[in-house]
């Protein structure tokens, strides 16, 4: 018989980034010196810094940030972001890892899609575990962008045309070739 004690998944202080997700600049990563780090990975999603300078201080959000966080353990395990979605009806909350040098999946929140998502990436380092706010992050994909305008312009083209992504279909040889056809909207030049 094997006996292990239960220690489930919790975010808790701070840790750095990997080099390889910091340099991707897609995740802030809250410099807590607390156990709530849940709390600063929302702030930040949430409250981005009026100025756009130093996300990563926790002098740039508000201490008060509305969320009912009543029964929520700190740190918080990741099978209680359910409970706290459930408190807030205005909250969606995914939850990923990194393992391998791949992003994984914790949990997917399923609300409708009116909701806005917030992406949350759980980082650990031995037993210390904690959250990060991601960004910038392609959900069709998992894939990351560096800056927000990149991921808006990414967003239509991978959700297409009424939220089903948009398939390119390319002409068939033969018929790939392109002329001018509307020589009736020509404009004459004035001489």
């Amino acid at each position: 018989m094997n006996i292990a004690r239960y220690q489930p998944l919790r975010g808790g202080t701070y840790l750095p980034l990997l080099a390889k997700l910091a340099n991707r600049k897609a995740i802030i990563n809250v410099q807590n010196k607390d156990n709530e780090r849940l709390k600063w990975a929302l702030r930040a999603a949430l409250f981005p810094p009026k100025d756009g300078k130093n996300p990563q201080r926790p002098s740039k959000y508000p201490k008060n940030d509305g969320i009912n966080y009543e029964g929520i353990d700190f740190p918080t395990p990741v099978g209680q972001i359910i409970k706290l979605k459930a408190q807030n009806r205005n909250l969606a909350i995914n939850v990923f890892g990194w393992e391998n040098d791949e992003v994984t999946i914790h949990r997917v929140c399923k609300k409708e899609a009116k909701v806005p998502r917030i992406n949350l990436m759980l980082i650990q380092s031995g037993m210390i575990q904690h959250y990060c706010y991601v960004k910038s992050f392609c959900m069709m994909y998992l894939n990351h962008f560096t800056r927000k305008d990149l991921l808006v312009s990414h967003e239509k083209y991978c959700n297409g045309v009424n939220g089903t992504p948009t398939r390119i279909e390319m002409p068939e040889k033969g018929k790939n070739i392109l002329s001018f056809q509307n020589f009736h909207k020509q404009i004459k030049v004035p001489t």
